[in-house]
């Protein structure tokens, strides 16, 4: 009867051992899924603008009855971020470029457009303005280079501030890479004076 009685007392001990190591094991598994939640939800890309002061409106990404884009279209497709505004399917309006890695998100481009025309570009680096092309406009200046470069306009390009250069500028309809310096250009020195080169890139 005292062998039934430990044999009794061993199995009640076994069972409390395995269930005290299963509740271990279940409580270990809830702080790894809890570590893994926060690794895998990031900010969202309303949280990320929220934060440098960028308000979405609740409707965005949306089409009209006629499946053309209307209204406020954000495209989060890493390493940027970008934000451009629609009316009738054509791009209207001030689209902003922001990188969104590495983190605090940064405003990289504001480019604007009227129904799909591409009318300025103004270039960010690190919060300060570093280029500015504006008055953009058909290329009539060199019409004979139209099949390379679309569009004219007028560049000025910044380091800390202070305007570097300013001149005549020609882009294709990959504007972003494919450019040319052309014509008098004038160069802004250090101390004051302002020179003067002339750019041809068909030479």
């Amino acid at each position: 009867m005292r062998e039934i009685g430990n044999l009794n007392m061993k199995s009640a001990l076994a069972v409390c051992l395995l269930t005290l190591l299963n509740t271990l094991f279940i409580a270990c598994g809830n702080v790894k899924e809890r570590q893994n939640e926060t690794v895998e939800n990031p900010l969202s890309t309303a949280q990320k603008l929220n934060r440098i002061g960028i308000t979405i409106p609740d409707q965005i990404n949306r089409y009209d009855l006629h499946g053309r884009k209307q209204g406020l279209w954000i495209d989060d497709d890493a390493p940027f971020i970008i934000m451009t505004p629609y009316v009738n399917g054509a791009v209207d309006g001030c689209e902003m470029v922001f990188n969104s890695k590495p983190e605090p998100i940064r405003l990289r481009l504001m480019i604007t457009y009227e129904k799909d025309e591409l009318k300025s570009v103004i270039f960010f680096d690190h919060g300060m303005i570093s280029c500015i092309i504006d008055s953009i406009r058909p290329n009539h200046e060199y019409p004979e280079h139209y099949n390379d470069f679309k569009y004219s306009g007028n560049h000025k390009s910044y380091k800390d501030g202070r305007l570097e250069m300013s001149g005549l500028i020609l882009l294709g309809e990959e504007w972003e890479r494919d450019c040319a310096y052309i014509g008098q250009w004038k160069i802004y020195n250090d101390d004051g004076s302002i020179t003067e080169k002339h750019f041809d890139p068909f030479k």
